[in-house]
């Protein structure tokens, strides 16, 4: 009789399985990562420009990630700080992570970090996105492994690695909040989890590194809380002791996440609270406004929605908002019922589960507990519905096909492996799809249209991708079939009327103020400030300076018409309104570098050139040459002129000859200071 002890084919079975098992999972990695290898040729799409790239789209610079700051200071400021646009947004880890790629990735124009462009970079997100996506794949194979052999824990990576839903996250530079929470969060688990099953030191670190990194998985986005409830569940399943796990749980979970949630009120305190009400587009999520029942009402097919949506991919978009999803007020309707019933039934069947089938016990958790926090149900959020949001809620998916790989009878393996393949495949080739769509808008409205003809807010973004393409006409139509969809859009309206003549312009926002729909704070303020333009147009100064006050009304922290004002201000000499103006201005957003240049512009009005030099100076060389911005530059020059550097307030005068040609404010100022300088003035 043969000793397997001595027997050297049969010691090397073990070793032949984890080879066979490493390169089954090394292919799975480099599928997760090639479906999605296309958008390393994509740029800043969708709302990557407004928070990732160095420069944003009306040329400023986004001063959270234009340059490196020291990591505690993201903790301190919301991701959008320093911009004029109101974000409640607090994912200080992921910020970093774009200052931390622009800084290493993005070309210099100068000497200075500073005048970074930033579009050069869009190939280091995207390739940073592709890796941690391949990371997330490693994770879900480490965690089903550590419940299961090795066959289904290689499913789960293979469903979860290619997993259209995952496109979304993975083409958006934005969508790294999501890729960081996930495997920040679970990193944490496992750290957890081998750290439970150990003692003594090895215990202590594997434990405070766990801390460590689910506070960072919460930094990286707020929903990463859930992570907090769902790493004791998973570990329970385990076999850890809710008991033993009473102190460890509080300490590497409790304390982690009552930090956050200080840090996050502090930050708000900060600089949100003066801001008032956060308010959202009716087109971005119509449940915003409803009240609580109805709003759950609504809410519920939507969550079964993505239900579907995580088990079948399809007709994926980048947006949705109004009108895709049909909203309705009874309670006994077919689609709240029907979807109600599901959804519960779902829920029970996975809490049963509990005993006899952990697996699908943790599938039905993961699904819940990562897409309900998002869902609109227990509060609303900034938009009614994303694919990017159910990121961590497809590792529902993949749990669930483990569970299936493990207790599948062998004469159904035929069948499942036919099922998988096709699984696989469907989600395979539709991933290349939405990965090369991302690549730019145009081609990413272009698709989202097909799966979404509903999308109001598509019709109006693919309209104003006409608009930049110089082809009006098809932007008018764009912004007409969103009108047939929802007549009373008060954005739709406004952008027609931006692409009308005077008095059918006048008419439509009339028309946009007297919708339903209207969020005074937001589409009201702006809609009263195209009837201030188009009243200025008209030589109606002062119809338009009421349509100026009328929408600061609306929206206090409107920067943009305060800044109007300002200007206006200073055209007419009423340098009293100007300062009452500037310093309301300075309240609200006491950061804001334009409000900081007009500040230096009230000094050079008062003669307090040395001062007004100073301020001027630290503001004026990150900002885009507009014409209120060339006017502070001609007062700096003036500044310089009176302070003794006459050589260079002529250098400063001599920049912009093309302005001065344009604009008369420009040419006088500028023809005032070349007059009282020569080539030859040498500074003091």
């Amino acid at each position: 009789m043969v000793n397997p002890h001595n027997d050297p084919s049969l010691q090397d079975a073990p070793n032949s399985r984890r080879n066979r098992t490493s390169l089954w999972l090394g292919l799975i990695l480099v599928l997760s990562f090639g479906v999605f290898a296309p958008t390393l040729l994509n740029g800043f799409t969708f709302d990557d420009p407004h928070y990732a790239r160095v420069k944003t789209p009306t040329g400023d610079d986004n001063p959270m990630v234009a340059s490196l700051h020291p990591f505690t200071e993201y903790w301190q400021k919301p991701m959008n700080w320093g911009l004029p646009t109101n974000c409640r947004g607090f994912r200080p880890v992921t910020v970093y992570s774009y200052a931390l790629v622009n800084h290493v990735a993005a070309a210099k124009t100068d000497d200075t970090p500073e005048t970074r462009k930033g579009d050069d970079s869009a190939w280091a997100h995207h390739l940073l996105n592709l890796v941690l996506h391949s990371l997330a794949t490693l994770l879900v194979f480490l965690m089903v492994r550590s419940l299961m052999s090795a066959g289904p824990a290689l499913i789960a990576a293979l469903v979860f690695g290619v997993h259209a839903l995952h496109s979304g996250p993975v083409a958006s530079i934005v969508g790294r909040a999501e890729l960081l929470t996930f495997t920040l969060g679970a990193s944490a688990m496992l750290l957890y989890t081998t750290g439970m099953a150990r003692a003594g030191p090895a215990r202590f670190w594997r434990l405070t590194l766990a801390a460590a990194t689910v506070m960072s998985a919460f930094g990286a986005k707020e929903s990463g809380v859930a992570w907090a409830a769902f790493i004791p569940l998973f570990a329970s399943v385990q076999g850890v002791s809710w008991r033993r796990q009473v102190v460890p749980a509080a300490l590497v979970l409790g304390v982690p996440l009552v930090l956050f949630l200080v840090l996050r009120g502090v930050m708000f305190a900060q600089h949100l609270e003066s801001h008032g009400t956060f308010w959202v587009e009716y087109d971005a999520n119509p449940l915003y406004y409803l009240s609580m029942a109805q709003r759950v009402i609504n809410a519920t097919p939507i969550l079964a929605y993505a239900a579907a949506l995580v088990v079948w991919p399809c007709n994926l978009s980048s947006n949705y908002g109004d009108g895709p999803f049909v909203l309705f007020e009874s309670v006994f309707h077919w689609r709240f019922l029907l979807s109600s019933l599901g959804l519960i039934a779902l829920l029970v069947a996975g809490l049963r589960a509990r005993a006899r089938h952990p697996m699908l016990f943790l599938a039905v958790v993961a699904f819940f507990g990562f897409s309900f926090i998002t869902s609109n149900i227990p509060f609303p959020i900034e938009t009614i519905f994303g694919d990017r949001l159910l990121y961590t809620a497809v590792l529902g998916t993949a749990l669930s096909a483990a569970w299936i790989t493990s207790t599948l009878p062998q004469r159904l393996l035929w069948p499942a492996v036919a099922g998988l393949a096709a699984f696989v495949l469907h989600n395979a080739v539709l991933s290349v799809e939405r990965s090369v769509a991302w690549h730019d808008n145009t081609s990413l409205t272009t698709n989202d249209l097909q799966g979404q003809p509903d999308s109001v807010g598509l019709h109006i973004d693919r309209g104003h991708l006409h608009l930049w393409s110089f082809d009006k006409a098809s932007g008018v139509r764009e912004f007409q079939r969103a009108l047939e969809i929802r007549p009373d859009s008060p954005r739709a309206l406004r952008f027609l009327a931006e692409n009308s003549n005077a008095e059918e312009a006048e008419r439509l926002l009339t028309r946009a103020l007297e919708s339903p729909l209207l969020v005074r704070a937001t589409e009201g303020r702006r809609i009263h400030w195209a009837l201030a333009q188009l009243h200025e147009a008209a030589g109606r100064r002062d119809e338009a300076w009421r349509e100026c006050e009328t929408a600061l009304a609306c929206d206090p922290n409107a920067p943009d018409i305060r800044l109007h004002m300002l200007r206006e201000c200073n055209l007419r000499g009423d340098w009293p309104q100007f300062e009452k103006l500037l310093v309301e201005g300075e309240r609200l957003d006491p950061g804001y570098n334009y409000f900081a240049m007009n500040r230096g512009v009230l000094l050079h009005h008062r003669k307090e050139y040395r001062e007004g030099a100073a301020v001027l100076s630290s503001v004026l060389s990150g900002l885009p040459e507009q014409v209120h911005v060339v006017e502070a530059w001609l007062c700096l020059a003036d500044c310089m002129l009176h302070t003794g550097r006459p050589g260079r307030a002529r250098e400063i005068a001599l920049r912009f000859e093309t302005a001065a040609k344009k604009t008369p404010s420009v040419r006088r100022s500028r023809e005032q200071i070349l007059t009282a300088t020569t080539p030859a003035s040498p500074d003091r």
